[in-house]
This record gives C-alpha cells, structure tokens and sequence, in this order.
C-alpha cells in the first residue's frame, strides 16, 4: 500500500479532526514536514482540512531562508496561508540554543492557533525520532511514563483545547524519503543533524546503527514498546489518580502531602502514587526526574526527623515545616519565572475573554458566565462574581504588605499575611502569594487559597463574572 493510502486510512481511522476544520501545519522545510504538508494537502476531500502552514527561521543555518522561501513556495503552489516568523540573532541564547529555539518555535505556534481560531496543529514527528526518544530516556533513566517517548495527541494550553498531532509516527524516514521522492517534493536536509555534539545525533548515527546489526528492526520494537507503554498508562493511571486524590493537595505552585495516608498504602502503591505526584509536577520535555526520586522522595516521607528538605530538581524543594510535607518549586530570585507576571512589584490585568500565565504553569482567566471556555483539566478553581458588585477590569499581583481581605462568614477584614501563617505556608514562600483585586482594589481571592466575600454560588438566572484556575499542562512537548 502507498503511503498517501496509508495516510488518508489513518485519518479516516483516527478522525484527528472534521471536514473542512483548520488545522495548522508546522513546516520546516525537512524531507517530514514537507511530506506531511503533501499528505494532508492530498487527502480526500472527506477527509481534508483546510490547511494553514507556519514556519520559523531560526537564523541558526546558511540554508535557513532559503528553506523559508521554499516552505512559502509549497504553501503558495497548494494555495494555502503560510505565517512565518524569524528568530533574530540577538535574541539567541549563549547556551541552551536547541531548547530555547523549540520554546521560541512553540510560542509562535501558539501565537498563531490563537489569532486564527486554529484548534490543530500537526508536526512531522515519525517512527526514527520516537524509537531515538524511547532509547534516550531509557538510557538516561527516566521514569516509565515518560519511556512512552513522543505522544500522538495532546493538548497545547491549559484549559485543553487545542492540541498537537502528530499523524507520522507509525512512518519511518524512509518512507517519507521515498515518497518525497516519487512526488519531487523540493526539501533540505538539517546540516547541525551530522554533529554529533547533540545528544540525538550521536544515538542516531552512532548507537542506533550498532544496535540495527543486532536486530534490523529495532525501531519498530522500540516504536511498538512506546505504544504498548502508552496503552498500559492509560488503563492503570485512573486508579492511580483514585489513590493521590486521597493523599495529594495540588496548589499552583507546589503539592501537600498527606504522610498518614501515603505511610498507610503498601510501598508499591506508594511509589505508583509519588511518580504520579511527580509527573504532574513536571514538564517532560524540559525537565526528567529519575526513578531514584521517587525513592528519595519515599525515604524523605518515612524519615521521622522533624524539620527537614529535599532537593528536587527544577528547582523543586521538600519541606517538612510544622510537622506538614509540601513540594515546591523555590526559583533564584535572579531568574525569570516565564511567567506573565514575571517580578514581584508587577501587575497584569485580566481581560475578559483571555488567559493569563501564573509561574510554574497555572493557567487563570475571567469569562462571562454565558461565554465559558470547555475546561479538559481535571485540577480547576472556578469562582462566581456579581457583576454589579465587582468592578472589572481584575488585575492580579503579588501579596504586598499589608494587604487584607474581606472573608466569606466574618466581618470586617483579616491580614493576607495572617492567613498564610495559619495555612502554614513557608516563610520564604509567603512574599510569593498573588491576589486578585479588582478596579476598587477590593481582594477577591487569595489565589488557591481563601476566596473573599465576595465569590458567590453559580447562578442560572443572570450573567456571572466567572474566574477559573487550572493547574499546568503535565502532557509532552516534543
């Protein structure tokens, strides 16, 4: 069967999305975006969507525009939008330039879906990149979720809407070879893909090979072991989920534990239970933690010492303070959080209708009752306003001096500074808590921690302010 055969099977079989419905292409201008664009370009009007490409010039190569001039040549050739955007030279980093390229790429990306009302966005990741992500993660450790390498589906933003597909992962680069081949599909070839200072290109060139004279069809077992792994996580993980509800708080900057209950399940249970504490506190795409930190992280529990830390990494941090057990992430004063609200003294209004970026993940937006967004994340905050007694637009900051709060059942006003000792938040944590207030300066919400007065039960019967929190995406971004 031919691969354009094979493709428009796997659309029909996985229905990624509707007739006609726009999705977004990234397009490097390799031989697999190039074939992706090609594929989907070609299928059954069925079946189609209606294509928009987006590339991003990186600047970091001599062929770069003119890989940008072929990938707007394609798109124009197909008769559909390209939106292109180049990464100047100044804005590189001295160090990390292959992980702040792919953050700079899935910016714009991102960018772009939102402007565009773009739900989808397809990359050309195939069957060699995830055997090459398996075995690197298996080599290097990691814990068995993330040994499922690169996921075929999975959302891009908070609330879960719109997502990255990845329809070529059961094709090899072989394949797509030949098919660029036999449909002359103009495309160029990664000169930095040779070097073999990058972690991937020495498994590529050097290991992979060795280990295919062992068994030709290593990728395929690698590939397949990934779709397995994936197919086990998603019927065991809801049982798991079941058992850390009981023992886990999650808050937007960290995790409570429950030592009680966590000590009360058999170790394995107990293990299953803290990698789930930890796939949820991390990124895999950014930052791998190993097997030996869920066993730190069980030592830590069962240690009867009465004060002490551990180190995670990212930034991470155990703290056992007034005999309670929290995870939370304590970044350098020096660094940037990557955050919306990126220095203390900062504000950031909430627009209607928009998301705003907490640190460490979280997502908060306000909406109208009568406009809300579909929420896929299963860790919400959702509160309810009177619009006649809130007087938008809502800003939020950070806790500041002084600052007091009109709570639910009580009168007059309590000290957030106050609330934060009884809730026994760490000291170095407390100058880090945000508030929502709104045009008056009227705190409505200690975030994730105590709601004022203010908040109100929903209602059917009239238009609410409505402000949702959701905690961070935990899924990759390969």
């Amino acid at each position: 069967m031919q691969l354009a055969q094979i493709y428009t099977k796997k659309v029909q079989t996985q229905k990624y999305w509707r007739q006609n419905e726009p999705v977004l292409i990234a397009v490097s201008g390799g031989v697999d975006s190039m074939a992706l664009l090609q594929l989907t370009a070609q299928l059954p009007e069925t079946c189609r969507p209606t294509i928009s490409v987006v590339h991003v010039n990186h600047q970091l190569r001599p062929s770069a525009d003119q890989e940008a001039e072929a990938v707007a040549n394609a798109a124009a050739e197909l008769g559909v939008p390209v939106y292109t955007h180049k990464w100047e030279k100044e804005l590189h980093p001295k160090s990390g330039i292959e992980n702040a390229a792919r953050q700079e790429r899935y910016r714009f990306f991102k960018q772009v879906m939102k402007e565009n009302n773009i739900q989808k966005l397809l990359t050309g990741h195939h069957k060699n990149d995830q055997a090459e992500t398996v075995l690197m993660r298996l080599v290097r450790g990691s814990a068995l979720p993330q040994l499922q390498g690169i996921l075929e589906s999975r959302s891009l933003f908070a609330d879960g809407s719109e997502r990255v597909i990845r329809p070529l992962l059961e094709v090899s680069k072989a394949e797509l070879y030949q098919y660029a081949e036999e449909n002359q599909l103009l495309f160029f070839e990664d000169e930095s893909n040779l070097e073999l200072d990058y972690t991937r290109n020495r498994y590529r060139h050097l290991i992979m090979p060795m280990l295919k004279k062992e068994h030709e069809e290593v990728e395929d077992h690698l590939a397949d072991a990934a779709a397995q792994l994936q197919d086990l996580i998603k019927i065991t993980t809801p049982l798991i989920e079941e058992k850390a509800k009981e023992a886990l708080i999650f808050y937007e900057k960290g995790v409570k534990l429950n030592r009680e209950k966590l000590i009360a399940e058999p170790e394995s249970w107990r293990r299953l239970i803290l990698k789930q504490l930890l796939d949820q506190l991390y990124d895999p795409s950014e930052q791998f933690y190993k097997k030996k930190h869920i066993e730190l992280l069980n030592e830590w529990l069962t240690s009867t010492k009465a004060n002490s830390t551990l180190d995670l990494p990212g930034h991470f941090k155990g703290i056992k303070e007034y005999s309670e057990f929290w995870i939370r992430q304590v970044l350098p004063e020096v660094e940037k959080s990557g955050s919306d609200l990126e220095r203390i003294d900062e504000r950031i209004e909430l627009p209607m209708g928009e998301w705003r970026t907490l640190p460490y993940g979280a997502s908060i937006g306000l909406f109208r009752s009568t406009d809300l967004p579909e929420i896929k994340r299963t860790k919400t905050a959702i509160l309810y306003f009177d619009r006649q007694a809130v007087k938008v637009p809502l800003t939020i900051r950070h806790r500041q001096n002084g600052d007091r709060i009109k709570l639910k059942g009580m009168s007059g006003s309590k000290k957030i500074s106050r609330i934060l000792i009884d809730q026994k938040i760490p000291t170095a944590e407390r100058k880090k808590a945000m508030v929502v207030e709104d045009r008056n300066q009227e705190i409505l919400w200690v975030v994730g921690l105590k709601e004022s007065q203010f908040s109100i039960l929903p209602a059917s019967d009239r238009v609410q302010y409505v402000l949702i929190l959701t905690e961070k995406n935990e899924e990759n971004d390969d």
